[in-house]
């Protein structure tokens, strides 16, 4: 009886642990992913599912634990992903980072406007006004990343809050990690 206890037990372990090694497990509202991004860089982040907002993708975001996370799906499509002050992007399809780069250049409000890091994905750039020692430039980044046949949009969400370039960077490197999720949606 003991034998027969203790290989039901095994079986019961080995089915559990087949069926969470799916990619993606729900935590409640969210579908996270339990492995960190591969990137250096991104240390500390968790993948998350934007399936259920719409978009097929598996996003980087900050470890939750001291930032309440929030996804929140716009009517036009756009996906805003926040977590805390310091992390805040906007995702929707499309995008044009050409375009992007000619209208930071042509801008005429922001008349001191620096591209700090330029790679084939994205830009970071920073905006502000020529000799104005009131006005702090600010700090943002735009990428486009084509994903299953798809361009997507990836920048920060603009509002109130002025992000360091460093802050800036670590979101920029996030866009950079999504990756497709091919799961069918729930209906």
């Amino acid at each position: 009886m003991k034998r027969f206890l203790f290989m039901l037990a095994i079986a019961s372990l080995c089915c559990v642990t087949s069926c969470n090694s799916e990619r993606g497990q729900d935590n409640g509202e969210i579908v996270v992913d339990g492995e960190e991004p591969k990137n250096e860089a991104l240390k500390g982040m968790i993948m998350v599912s934007l399936l259920e907002y719409g978009l097929p993708l598996w996003v980087t975001v900050p470890d939750t634990l001291s930032a309440h996370l929030e996804i929140i799906q716009r009517d036009w499509g756009q996906v805003d992903i926040r977590s805390g002050k310091n992390y805040q992007i906007s995702i929707a399809e499309g995008g044009d980072l050409e375009l992007k780069k000619s209208d930071i250049q042509a801008d005429l409000l922001f008349t001191d406007s620096k591209i700090l890091v330029e790679e084939a994905e994205g830009i970071v750039y920073s905006q502000g006004v020529k000799d104005d020692e009131y006005f702090k430039p600010i700090n943002h980044f735009y990428a486009v990343k084509n994903i299953n046949g798809i361009d997507y949009e990836f920048k920060d969400v603009e509002g109130d809050y002025k992000y360091t370039e460093k802050v800036v960077i670590k979101m920029f490197e996030a866009s950079k990690a999504a990756e497709v999720d091919d799961r069918k949606p729930q209906s």
